[in-house]
């Protein structure tokens, strides 16, 4: 498996898939063809006029050979998120069986 990019937004995964499009020699009109989807479909959703759903988002990953892999950053969560996982994980405690003595 080959990295071909990181995406941190939703702009940055079109950015990457439609390098691979090109990457692969591949115009938008002939993957509208391979997908099925009306003429124009792909530059729309390569400019950010189209938005990807998941049946559609699962046949462009397939036609372009990729996957999406979601990899920690290892940088410091927001704080409002570390404040929930502080509250579930306190839960997740309280709710816990004691252990036997």
């Amino acid at each position: 498996m080959r990295v071909i990019g990181t995406a941190a937004t939703y702009p940055d995964l079109l950015h990457i898939l439609a390098e691979r499009r090109r990457e692969l020699g591949v115009s938008q009109r002939a993957l509208d063809d391979a997908l099925g989807v009306a003429d124009g479909y792909v530059g729309k959703l390569e400019v950010g006029m189209r938005n990807l759903g998941p049946m559609s988002m699962q046949a462009l990953l397939e036609a372009l050979g990729v996957r999406i892999l979601v990899a920690e950053t290892g940088e410091q969560l927001p704080a409002r998120v570390q404040a929930l996982v502080g509250t579930l994980q306190k839960q997740t405690r309280a709710e816990a069986p004691a252990e036997a003595a």
